[in-house]
């Protein structure tokens, strides 16, 4: 998520993750390739919106 300011995609993910733990934080690029250690825990990475992804 490209939004205005500091905020950026993962740092929103790990906002998310810190106020709602429980929630599943799906990431989706076709841009950026995210290292497992840049994301929340248990947060997965779809390099795109896949049939998969849609079932989670």
């Amino acid at each position: 998520i490209d939004m205005p300011g500091s905020m950026v995609g993962l740092k929103l993910a790990f906002a998310v993750r810190d106020r709602w733990p429980r929630l599943v934080i799906m990431i989706v690029s076709g841009h950026h390739r995210p290292l497992a250690g840049d994301m929340p825990e248990n947060a997965h990475f779809f390099p795109t919106v896949t049939p998969r992804s849609r079932r989670r």
